[in-house]
Order: C-alpha cells, then structure tokens, then sequence
C-alpha cells in the first residue's frame, strides 16, 4: 500500500521526531520511465509547500546501493533537525 498524502500517493514515507514537530520524507521509487520532470516539479513543490521532502530513486538504484537512498532521507533528517 502506498502512503496517501495531500493528494497524492507516496511509494514510502520515513516519518521522525524532530523536537515537537513530527517531519516526513517521502520515498519514490518508480522507475524512470514513469516521472516526468515537469509534473515531478510540481507535485514535488505542492508535497514540500506542506512541509514534505521527496526522494526519489528507480528500483535498479534502491536495489543495486539502498544505502545510498536511506543516506539521502538521513540527511534531509539532518537538515531538519539543525533547523
């Protein structure tokens, strides 16, 4: 199941504590023949205007390093945290 959001639909969601706020990262992981830049701009504006961050990696890239995925939400975390 994917994570309903805004209105929109999320692969994955990392939601933390950060402090008294509670922060969400949203994961996308279809492949790149399913984004378009331009629509991918756009819901990436609407989803972040509602304090929400998007990462997005293909299968084959998750697959290949997942490592390097969860080092980009742990480092959005970070960002958020040192706010």
């Amino acid at each position: 199941p994917q994570f309903a959001i805004v209105r929109y639909r999320a692969d994955f969601a990392i939601t933390a504590r950060l402090g008294q706020q509670t922060k969400t990262v949203l994961v996308e992981c279809d492949g790149q023949e399913f984004h378009a830049a331009a629509p991918d701009r756009r819901r990436d504006a609407c989803l972040r205007a509602y304090g929400f961050e998007t990462v997005r990696a293909s299968r084959a890239e998750i697959l290949a390093c997942p490592r390097n995925v969860s080092a980009q939400v742990s480092s959005i975390l970070q960002e958020w945290a040192a706010q």
